[in-house]
């Protein structure tokens, strides 16, 4: 929040948290940290208010720290603790665990989301009904089938 601002000085502004900030123009500012300079403009203010109307929460960072993503680093977690689950239950070796990986990722596309209000991300990122018919059992024996005038 500003607190003291009015329209059109382009000058310094104190910020409620003690900040300063340099007024650029009427539809934007900028932050300066230290060595580094973050710019706010018109595009970036319309996506504040954008999120700020439909209840997002907007979480900053410090850059090249991908630790301090609490959503990230969330679902790196639940990931993880899949994988970990699935591996020693489907009797498969360590050296599955990219495909475990890439399961665990494709159930939890295809699974409804709170965030989403029970929608599927797949459906909302596509647009088309997602089928489940492709689904097998994590680590189940299965065996291609080759037609026999295909087989060598």
């Amino acid at each position: 929040m500003f607190t003291s601002y009015i329209s059109g000085s382009f000058g310094r502004v104190k910020m409620a948290n003690h900040g300063v900030t340099d007024v650029i123009d009427d539809d934007g500012y900028a932050n300066n940290f230290g060595e580094g300079k973050w710019k706010l403009t018109k595009g970036s203010l319309i996506t504040v208010k954008h999120c700020c109307d439909h209840g997002i929460r907007l979480e900053k960072s410090v850059p090249k720290t991908p630790q301090h993503n609490d959503v990230a680093e969330k679902m790196n977690r639940t990931i993880c603790e899949r994988i970990k689950c699935m591996l020693p239950h489907s009797k498969l070796p360590k050296s599955f665990l990219g495909e475990a990986m890439r399961t665990v990722v494709d159930l939890i596309n295809i699974s409804s989301s709170a965030p989403l209000d029970g929608d599927i991300p797949d459906r909302v990122w596509s647009g088309k009904d997602i089928s489940y018919k492709h689904l097998r059992v994590f680590g189940c024996r299965a065996f291609v089938h080759i037609p026999r005038d295909e087989r060598s």
